[in-house]
C-alpha cells in the first residue's frame, strides 16, 4: 500500500487515541499491524526531520535552537535558506511510502466506537465497508 508520509504521521498521532477504544479482537489485532507498520516510517521521518533541522538551523554557542519568539514553536532558519528548508521539508512530508502491510478494518467494527472525524481520516485507506 503507498501512502505519503503526512498521511503515516497522521495515522501515528491518532493512534493514543484509538489505543484506548474497546475494540473487536480482528479489529484491534489489524489496528496493532497498522501501527506497528508506520513505527520504522515515523523514525525514519523523525531522522530526517532533525538532518534537515541540523543544515538549516541557527543554533546558539551551546548547540541549542534559536526559536524566533518566546512561544519556542518556531526554529530561526539561517537567512535565505527558508524556502529551501521549507522545499526539503515538503518533499520530506510528501515522500511516497510503501507499506507491506495487507491489514484492513472493517466498519462493522468500527460502528459502535465514538470517533470524530479527526480520528477516523488517517485510518481511511485502511477500512472497507
Amino acid at each position: 500500500m503507498k501512502l505519503r508520509m503526512f498521511e503515516i504521521l497522521n495515522i501515528s498521532q491518532s493512534a493514543p487515541a484509538l489505543k484506548v477504544k474497546r475494540l473487536p479482537i480482528k479489529a484491534a489485532y489489524n489496528l496493532t499491524k497498522i501501527l506497528t507498520a508506520v513505527k520504522p516510517e515515523v523514525d525514519f521521518y523523525q531522522t530526517e526531520f532533525e538532518k534537515v533541522l541540523g543544515q538549516y538551523s541557527v543554533r546558539d554557542d551551546n548547540n541549542n535552537f534559536i526559536f524566533t519568539d518566546e512561544s519556542k514553536s518556531s526554529i530561526k532558519i539561517y537567512p535565505g535558506k527558508e524556502e529551501e528548508c521549507q522545499n526539503a521539508l515538503t518533499e520530506l512530508l510528501n515522500l511516497e511510502v510503501d507499506l507491506d502491510i495487507n491489514a484492513k478494518l472493517n466498519l462493522e467494527d468500527l460502528e459502535h466506537l465514538e470517533m470524530s472525524v479527526d480520528e477516523l481520516s488517517p485510518l481511511m485507506s485502511f477500512i472497507q465497508e
